[in-house]
């Protein structure tokens, strides 16, 4: 996952990576595995970062394969 990417969109919508895994239903550990690259975001997640980060799902997918190259 790209890190900077998820960091920038939180940054501009003023929200925290707690907020971020709350709405995805993730503990923030979870959250912080899948942006780290230590464990793949899956097809429901991914729709929830979308949503929250008022994205498409197709850059979130983008991004999310850009670590997993």
């Amino acid at each position: 996952m790209n890190r900077s990417w998820v960091k920038t969109l939180l940054a501009e919508h003023d929200f925290t990576q707690n907020a971020l895994a709350t709405a995805m239903g993730l503990s923030p550990s979870r959250l912080s595995e899948t942006l780290h690259g230590r464990r793949r975001i899956s097809l429901g997640e991914a729709k929830k970062m979308a949503d929250f980060l008022s994205v498409t799902i197709d850059d979130v997918w983008t991004h999310a394969e850009i670590s997993a190259k």
